[in-house]
């Protein structure tokens, strides 16, 4: 045995992984990787397609996979150009019964919910941010730590085709504000009260502090307990009318989310990056059937 490998993958992988299956569609020796990547990099509008259709991404491929464009940032080149799709969609569909979502809090308590039942809210959460008046494009910010509430404005945000974009809870106002602030929110959620370290943390001043210098806001969507000393805020609970989502299907290079600079060299710098839709369908593809040899999914968080 060859000490220097430190693992190999058994001869099953080679006929049941979801990459050796994807392999063999495509008319390729599962054992032979090499091949395969050179076929994607060859021929990458083919590659792509034929990802598209083995992951049964939701949506419409459009005729044209590929079309180079020296443009096109860190790219060199467009990728589906006329398809229509939704990254919510794609997250959200499966069957309803599985468990889709399992979250454990430093407390020791413990949730778990089914694709219905986190289709359900996010419909509500959506309906409530239509009526807020968000459409595609405007921008949906949260002040959150990682919970199934979060996720939820999330998949909501995404679905009617807005941008997400958010901080830590623990960051300072100035340090939020200089973030969030510089993209014009319509809508904040965010938990006045969050357990980390140990310790329970109240930023409700904190939050009606950035309610303040962000007037682009139109109304606070609290989560959890707690309360933060604003006129314009409802319960996360209580926000929107239980209604099945509805996916705006939206171009294949609409922006999803918004990142910024870490700060450490000085105040952030507007939004560097903005994380379309073509990144996370991949992402999406590859877990759903190519990582580490899973079983096809549709899908799955652990908070």
């Amino acid at each position: 045995m060859n000490e220097d490998i430190l693992w190999a993958p058994g001869e099953a992988a080679f006929s049941k992984s979801g990459l050796a299956r994807f392999a063999t569609a495509c008319g390729f020796d599962p054992k032979n990787y090499t091949d395969l990547h050179r076929w994607s990099v060859r021929d990458p509008g083919r590659f792509w397609s034929a990802v598209w259709d083995f992951a049964d991404v939701q949506g419409e491929k459009g005729d044209v996979f590929f079309v180079p464009d020296e443009t096109a940032w860190m790219t060199g080149a467009r990728f589906f150009p006329d398809a229509r799709l939704n990254l919510a969609e794609n997250l959200l569909c499966g069957p309803g019964a599985d468990v889709v979502v399992y979250e454990a809090l430093e407390d020791g308590t413990q949730h778990m919910i089914t694709r219905a039942e986190l289709r359900q809210r996010v419909g509500r959460v959506a309906q409530g941010l239509r009526s807020e008046g968000v459409m595609p494009g405007d921008r949906v910010a949260g002040v959150m730590p990682n919970t199934i509430d979060g996720l939820v404005a999330v998949q909501a945000a995404l679905s009617i085709g807005a941008v997400w974009t958010s901080c830590s809870p623990d960051f300072g106002t100035a340090a939020i504000v200089d973030r969030i602030g510089q993209v014009d929110p319509k809508v904040l959620f965010a938990a006045p009260r969050y357990r980390y370290g140990g310790k329970e943390h109240d930023i409700g001043t904190r939050i009606a502090e950035i309610m303040a210098q962000m007037p682009s806001v139109k109304i606070l969507v609290l989560s959890g307990e707690g309360e933060a000393p604003v006129t314009s805020s409802v319960p996360m609970d209580a926000f929107g009318m239980i209604t099945e989502p509805e996916f705006a299907r939206l171009p294949f290079d609409h922006p999803a989310y918004i990142l910024y600079t870490s700060g450490t060299t000085g105040a952030p710098r507007r939004p560097t990056i903005s994380s379309r839709i073509p990144a996370s369908i991949a992402t999406v593809a590859k877990v759903r059937l190519c990582a580490c040899g899973l079983q096809a999914i549709r899908a799955g968080f652990v908070m």
